[in-house]
């Protein structure tokens, strides 16, 4: 029998997210199944962030080292049919 291909498993974050973010690492490596190769937490750079990612066992990669754009690029007010709707959970129209 042959052995499973391992899966890495990509955690992305942002700072308000460090308070569940030990949690979500442990849950992943003890309760997901397949064999997993690494755990990758996905953030912008943050020293806290890479700290836990370290302590942890994690790889740390800048979220801006993987896409072509960035959060700024990304219109969360879009105009639909006359009205803008806010997209970014935050309710906030600043910009219109």
């Amino acid at each position: 029998m042959l052995p499973l291909n391992k899966i890495d498993v990509l955690i992305p974050v942002v700072e308000k997210d460090l308070e569940v973010l030990p949690y979500a690492i442990d849950f992943a490596r003890k309760n997901i199944r397949h064999y997993i190769g690494e755990v990758v937490i996905i953030a912008p750079e943050n020293g806290t962030i890479k700290a836990l990612s370290r302590e942890k066992g994690c790889r740390f990669i800048n979220e801006n080292t993987v896409l072509p754009i960035t959060r700024k690029d990304i219109d969360y007010c879009p105009k639909i049919k006359n009205n803008y709707m806010d997209r970014s959970g935050c309710g906030c129209f600043s910009n219109y």
